[in-house]
């Protein structure tokens, strides 16, 4: 069994770090010092070393442990995959195009040792597709085919308080709805726990 953190504010600032340790937490983790991550970073976006000094101050990764999607996809046996924040069609497209999605999808689905952490953008990637997003971001990227890591059958929208998804959702097509067993939203205090 396999749980998904998905939050809105990513481990680029203190605050969402202590948001997913805190729920984290609840959930039973304690002590990730002899735990391994992968993180996904888009490295445009120059928040790396941020997410890295999260990783190990907040959360309590070693150094040695953390495992950085610019060096390719590890050998290590992974414990946590981090998914970063961002234009959710540019980092999908750099997980596409660096294979990262089935690499995912094997340790999270397959494996079923493996948590997974999405913010913001990471947290939508997480879900059937990012269809949702055409409303949120820009597709500069020219993306067509918008499956997502699928890890859930649904979708999450993050930034997004109760009332606003309720809203949002009565101005959506309704066949649009019907193909999602879940739409979720996440606003910017909390974080969303789903066990897959």
């Amino acid at each position: 069994m396999s749980r998904l953190f998905l939050n809105s504010m990513g481990l680029n600032t203190k605050d969402g770090a202590k948001q997913i340790k805190h729920s984290m937490e609840v959930q039973g983790v304690t002590n990730l010092s002899d735990q391994k991550i992968f993180v996904v970073l888009y490295t445009p976006y120059g928040v790396d070393d941020f997410i890295v000094k999260n990783c190990i101050e907040i959360l309590g990764f070693q150094p040695q442990n953390i495992f950085l999607s610019k060096d390719g996809i590890p050998e290590a046996d992974i414990n946590y995959v981090y998914v970063t924040e961002g234009n959710v069609f540019q980092v999908l497209n750099y997980m596409k195009e660096n294979e990262l999605v089935d690499y995912i999808q094997k340790l999270i689905l397959n494996k079923g040792q493996t948590d997974y952490i999405g913010s913001s953008a990471g947290a939508m990637i997480a879900g059937k597709d990012i269809y949702f997003g055409l409303d949120f971001d820009k597709n500069n990227v020219g993306m067509t085919d918008f499956k997502a890591l699928n890890l859930f059958d649904g979708t999450i929208i993050p930034h997004y308080e109760e009332e606003n998804l309720e809203m949002y959702k009565s101005n959506t097509e309704e066949e649009i709805l019907n193909s999602y067993e879940n739409i979720y939203c996440v606003n910017n205090e909390n974080v969303f726990v789903l066990t897959i």
